[in-house]
């Protein structure tokens, strides 16, 4: 069976809600790591450097590798571990493209270079018959696929990802003199800021999970449609039922996001978001 492998590069942020002293691994900056030249060239490194395993395509085997890793203060990718597995050999794979990659532009808080944690997910998918056609590279040309975009397949990873649209709230300067005195501004952000400032004001870390000491991550994906609005929100990966019907709901309730577009046409896109509860 003759392979194709599709590279999910849906870019998840590790939303942390933090209550207590910062940690040496941030969960999210101010200016979040990126990879040297952006979201497409990371997208294309990992489509020009994955092999999939032979016995992985001997025996069907494909699904989607989660993985996660930090982002040094020097750019440096280290401790790249799996959060969710599929199979050893993809896993390994994964993990060996990450630990592969060259050095990314490092995050940044308060203007200076931190250690950033980082999660990507990264789908493996055998080809699907000769009747259902997609890209076919001849020599050196690329035959694009022109069969008509689905309106109802949800895709892992399009042309143009999905965004979060914008995020309009009031923050607090205090004044020099007297911090606790000072103003209220209006602010909008748009993209991963706007999904951020979204997150940390509307996310409530539940009363009984607090009492009881109960923090983690929770991994939740969703489908943003044609529309923009979000569907189908899940949790794969389970911390308590508390917090993750907390984190559930906060992503029910944002805001349209921008959708993805394939072909130039929006189209359904299923999006990973972790997000993490941490207690002092």
């Amino acid at each position: 069976m003759k392979k194709l492998l599709f590279v999910i590069a849906t870019l998840v942020l590790g939303i942390n809600m933090v209550y207590g002293q910062e940690k040496k691994v941030f969960d999210v900056v101010e200016q979040m790591p990126h990879f040297p030249g952006g979201d497409a060239a990371l997208i294309q490194f990992l489509k020009e450097n994955i092999k999939y395993p032979e016995a992985a395509e001997k025996n069907g085997i494909q699904g989607r590798v989660i993985c996660t890793f930090v982002v040094k203060d020097d750019g440096s990718v280290t401790n790249v571990q799996i959060l969710r597995s599929v199979d050893n050999l993809l896993d390994n794979e994964a993990v060996r493209v990450i630990q592969a990659m060259p050095t990314w532009v490092p995050g940044k808080q308060n203007g200076e270079p931190v250690f950033v944690k980082y999660t990507l997910p990264i789908t493996f998918k055998l080809d699907t018959p000769k009747s259902q056609p997609h890209m076919v590279k001849v020599v050196d040309t690329v035959v694009p696929d022109t069969t008509p975009v689905s309106t109802t397949k949800v895709f892992d990873v399009v042309e143009q990802m999905p965004q979060f649209g914008s995020y309009t709230y009031k923050k607090f300067i205090p004044n020099p003199q007297n911090p606790q005195k000072g103003t209220y501004v209006t602010k909008t952000e748009s993209g991963t800021a706007g999904l951020l400032a979204f997150l940390n004001r509307n996310v409530k870390y539940p009363v009984k999970a607090e009492e009881n000491g109960i923090q983690g991550r929770v991994l939740c994906s969703f489908v943003v449609e044609r529309d923009g609005s979000i569907t189908e929100v899940k949790v794969i990966r389970s911390v308590d039922p508390s917090l993750d019907k907390e984190a559930v709901r906060v992503i029910q309730s944002m805001p349209n996001w921008i959708p993805g577009m394939q072909k130039g046409q929006p189209v359904r896109v299923k999006f990973t978001l972790p997000v993490t509860f941490r207690l002092q």
